[in-house]
């Protein structure tokens, strides 16, 4: 309905059921020339009813996660930006004069946010908010610091909480790989070191790694060779210490309750 509205159809025009809502949708696309920008798809099922069916409209889609078997759809997988591209969205955001006047400290600050463009924002907004900080006192917080992700983020927002919105929807041996891949201690690793680092036979490993690479969690820069982008490294093994953690609690309370259960307390 509200994409309807956007088009300014009356709201007494949009008929209560979704495929009549889906057939004017596409009614109402065939007389234009538009552009729709349908930002952070979901799925394939939830896109297709969206699509045009007919010339005349382009459709951008950004996505978490590849969104396979589309026709007519043409994927491309955004890498991270260049130093160059990655201090200007640094500037943009904190302030063209103050990161200028120290290029060594925002080429830093950039470089530890991994060329991310939501870290190198959540980096800017902190400078933004604290005038008294020079864009060096961020980053040597940011080098300094072993837990590089609690230092980029901005109030609610931080770049471990949409890593999460990534992985949370993984099925369980997935997330669990993930999570051991952030122990392994190389940069580059190979399917049969992902397969050992998990236990999982070769092919339920290849399925795994193919589901992290299409939520782009991992990846896989030639044929068979994968790698995690260091953030993501970073944000895999705090999962991995706090999984840990969190079954050595509950295997110490287990053991509590059973000697005092023997006990007869």
């Amino acid at each position: 309905m509200t994409l309807l509205r956007q088009l300014g159809v009356p709201a007494g025009r949009i008929p209560a059921e979704l495929d009549h809502r889906v057939a004017l949708w596409r009614s109402e696309l065939a007389t234009r020339r538009i552009i729709v920008i349908l930002d952070n798809a979901g799925s394939r099922n939830q896109l297709e009813p969206l699509l045009p069916s007919g010339p005349g409209t382009l459709v951008l889609v950004t996505s978490r996660r590849r969104l396979l078997g589309i026709d007519g759809v043409l994927p491309e997988s955004l890498p991270v930006l260049g130093p160059e591209e990655a201090v200007d969205l640094l500037a943009a955001t904190a302030g063209p004069n103050r990161v200028r006047a120290e290029p060594e400290a925002a080429a830093s600050v950039v470089q530890r946010c991994g060329h991310l463009p939501l870290a190198i924002r959540l980096a800017g907004a902190r400078l933004a908010h604290r005038p008294g900080w020079k864009v060096a006192d961020l980053a040597h917080r940011l080098d300094r610091s072993s837990q590089a992700l609690g230092e980029i983020s901005a109030e609610d927002h931080s770049v471990a909480a949409a890593f999460g919105l990534s992985y949370e929807p993984l099925l369980a041996p997935v997330r669990r790989m993930f999570r051991l891949l952030g122990l392994y201690p190389g940069e580059f690793f190979h399917t049969t070191a992902a397969a050992a680092l998990t236990g999982l036979p070769l092919p339920d490993a290849e399925s795994a790694l193919a589901e992290l690479v299409d939520h782009h969690l991992v990846e896989e820069p030639s044929v068979g060779r994968f790698r995690l982008h260091d953030l993501l490294h970073q944000y895999a093994a705090d999962l991995a210490v706090a999984t840990v953690a969190t079954g050595l609690l509950a295997e110490h309370r287990h053991r509590a309750y059973r000697a005092g259960a023997s006990s007869g307390r």
